[in-house]
């Protein structure tokens, strides 16, 4: 599309929509260039606009659409000379950048409206949206992601990224699976999707604060030559699928229901967490119904959570009756300590060890020297620590294939997921 140079003469033959008379026929009104609907990359030079300058300081009367309702983020990149790059929510053109806004409200045009030099103030009007000028160059995002993956959200964490850095992103989706993708996995050494990767102009980015962003952002950045991985444990951002199934340490030794079953499912649990007692007590019987199909191999490990203080005592009384027990007794601990929740939660890790020493009494399993074993609280540790290797950062955590399910899911929910990794 060629959209010509626009002249003071011809914005100002474009009327301002009046939703309020008194204040807008007072103030001189903005400029506003109406384009007609083309083909974006249609033409052999794209201007957008002429003679724009930043409207950043009226961004508190926008509101910014960095949301969407596809997780198809996929930007349209026009011929190298027409100097025109966007996805769907930012575009660059002539040097410069812009993003689309909602509700462009009759105080912001007001305000524009007070600007003495008459090409202030201006913005673009272009495909049913608006678009204002931001400060710098656009960033180019990575989002390395399987498209077939349902539960691989690209929307919220590019929200967060736009909010948090800059909203002149430009999103660029990249399959798991391509040879692009492919080279990603192996330079960042990744082992779930989706990912976001920084690439051109990261390195240039300055904050509202002055800082770089790269050293504002190092703690959550891994570099590999020019390119910067977000560290997704460390910002939050919700884990879709691994690409392989993930090896977990030392599970031989760890406690088990169906021993061989088809399909691993690993749950990182807290004994003192509510909705790890909801998952239990809801999906009890439908694990126990697939483990007698020999559909899944269950599996659990300890990830008690800092603030739960009774929490330890718990998985060490557990751990304990595995160790002076069997596989067996284990599994009926596990059970009386959900159960009895409410006898020991809250009342302090000593009067917590009384209590789980005498479950453990009603097992016929002596525990009382083994709880006094610090090499207990590390393995736990170490379950933690594998546990926060492969995002989990609460619990309950549930590994089923390749697929993670985070939170107390349903037994339907729970099933279903099962028969997808048996595909």
């Amino acid at each position: 599309m060629a959209i010509k140079k626009t002249t003071t003469k011809e914005t100002k033959k474009t009327p301002v929509k009046k939703t309020s008379a008194k204040k807008v026929v007072k103030k001189a009104g903005p400029k506003i260039v109406e384009t007609k609907k083309k083909p974006i990359c249609e033409g052999s030079l794209l201007w957008f606009f002429t003679t724009i300058l930043f409207a950043g300081a009226f961004l508190g009367s926008l509101y910014v659409d960095l949301t969407g309702s596809s997780n198809e983020v996929n930007p349209v990149e026009c011929p190298k000379n027409n100097d025109f790059i966007a996805d769907q929510k930012a575009v660059r053109t002539a040097g410069k950048t812009f993003v689309s806004v909602k509700n462009l409200d009759e105080d912001f045009l007001v305000e524009l409206g007070k600007t003495k030099n008459q090409d202030e103030g201006q913005f673009v009007v272009y495909g049913g949206k608006t678009w204002i000028p931001v400060p710098g160059s656009p960033i180019e995002v990575i989002a390395l992601t399987d498209l077939e993956c349902k539960a691989c959200d690209l929307q919220s964490p590019i929200a967060s990224l736009r909010q948090n850095s800059t909203p002149a992103l430009l999103v660029r989706t990249v399959e798991v699976d391509s040879k692009e993708g492919k080279s990603l996995v192996k330079k960042f050494d990744i082992k779930s999707i989706p990912q976001f990767i920084l690439a051109d102009g990261t390195e240039e980015l300055v904050l509202p604060d002055g800082k770089k962003f790269v050293e504002s952002a190092a703690n959550v950045l891994i570099k590999k030559d020019a390119l910067y991985l977000l560290d997704a444990s460390k910002v939050g951002f919700k884990l879709g699928q691994f690409i392989e199934a993930p090896t977990f340490a030392d599970l031989d030794s760890e406690p088990v229901q169906g021993k061989g079953g088809k399909v691993r499912v690993v749950e990182f649990t807290d004994y003192q967490c509510p909705y790890c007692k909801r998952l239990h007590d809801n999906n009890k019987e439908v694990i126990d119904k697939l483990v007698k199909a020999g559909k899944i191999e269950y599996i659990l490990k300890d990830f008690p959570l800092a603030f739960h203080k009774e929490a330890v005592s718990a998985h060490k009384a557990a751990n304990c009756v595995l160790r002076e027990g069997d596989n067996e007794d284990y599994w009926n601990m596990n059970a009386l300590i959900f159960k009895n929740s409410e006898a020991w939660n809250g009342k302090g890790p000593e009067t917590a060890n009384n209590y789980f020493i005498g479950l453990a009494k009603d097992l016929d399993v002596e525990i009382v020297d083994c709880m006094a074993d610090k090499t207990l609280e590390a393995e736990i540790a170490a379950d933690i620590e594998e546990g926060q290797k492969y995002g989990v950062s609460g619990t309950p955590a549930l590994f089923i294939g390749n697929s993670v399910m985070p939170g107390a899911i349903d037994a339907a929910t729970f099933e279903q997921a099962v028969e997808n990794a048996l595909k």
